[in-house]
């Protein structure tokens, strides 16, 4: 009994300091919780259709902070062109290929429905996308891709072994220690979402944990680090490696059978690093799809 109260209080320790770290330092950084928080706000009133209020409110988010990640450009784009300013949308969606290289706008029913309003930007893509690879760090970008293609070949050939893992996650810190966290603004939307894959495997294991923590201390206040890229580790480290309850319920666990009060908890502690409420998420059995 006194280990499992040992365990569950060094466990609470660690959360302790990751909050401590991040709230401490925070002033000194930009306010991306705010950021993220308003931009929460802005997509809840897009899919409710508010859409002149949820334009304000992502352009209000937008001044918090120097680097805006491409998807909240793309939901500003869309939430435009629901309000007919096409001029714009199309300002958004050509800084989100400007400077992230991401072109999921393409796929949007609002922007498909309107293709003849952005045909000039479609005629401008390879241009875009020339000044993408020319402000982003190719070099870098060029090492993860391939790092990830190799680890996806070696899952799907179903050849995996700890000690592989662990030979891809020492040459990702190796990366780290050289050009920096392996962020949006430093690499692009796709290659910084292949880069998370990998640290997502590894950083969720006990035997990672510090890395987890350093990296939250230092990542996740500056919005190298998503959110929900670092909910979604530490769930798994808490619930599946050390059986443990979550700390943000984050696409892991249903929280329909929870208490209002416990629900209340959990999306304060959501909100202060910035991740989107319960509420967000429409749940099955075991899946969770974002609604807003």
């Amino acid at each position: 009994v006194s280990r499992n109260i040992l365990k569950q209080t060094q466990m609470k320790l660690s959360y302790t300091i990751i909050l401590i770290n991040f709230f401490c330092s925070f002033i000194y950084s930009q306010n991306y919780t705010d950021y993220y928080n308003q931009s929460n706000k802005a997509d809840s009133l897009k899919f409710h259709k508010n859409y002149e209020m949820a334009l304000i409110n992502y352009e209000e988010a937008f001044k918090l902070v120097n680097f805006v990640h491409s998807d909240k450009l793309i939901s500003a784009g869309v939430t435009a062109i629901n309000l007919k300013k096409f001029d714009v949308a199309n300002n958004y969606f050509e800084k989100a290929v400007k400077q992230s290289g991401n072109k999921n706008f393409l796929t949007s029913k609002d922007f498909k429905k309107n293709k003849e309003k952005f045909k000039n930007l479609i005629d401008n893509l390879p241009q875009l996308e020339t000044e993408f690879s020319t402000k982003t760090n190719l070099n870098y970008k060029i090492k993860i891709d391939s790092l990830y293609t190799l680890d996806q070949n070696i899952r799907i050939k179903k050849t995996l072994t700890q000690e592989k893992d662990d030979l891809i996650f020492k040459a990702l810190l190796k990366l780290i220690e050289t050009y920096g966290f392996p962020s949006e603004k430093e690499i692009g939307y796709k290659s910084s979402k292949n880069a998370n894959i990998i640290l997502h495997h590894n950083l969720r294991l006990i035997k990672n944990e510090n890395f987890l923590i350093d990296f939250s201390n230092k990542h996740l206040k500056s919005g190298e680090y998503r959110p929900e890229d670092f909910a979604w580790t530490i769930d798994q480290n808490y619930v599946w490696f050390k059986k443990q309850k979550p700390i943000y319920y984050f696409q892991i666990i249903p929280t329909k059978y929870l208490s209002d009060e416990i629900k209340l908890d959990i999306n304060k502690k959501r909100k202060g690093i910035g991740l989107k409420p319960i509420e967000a998420y429409k749940e099955g059995k075991n899946t969770f799809r974002l609604l807003w």
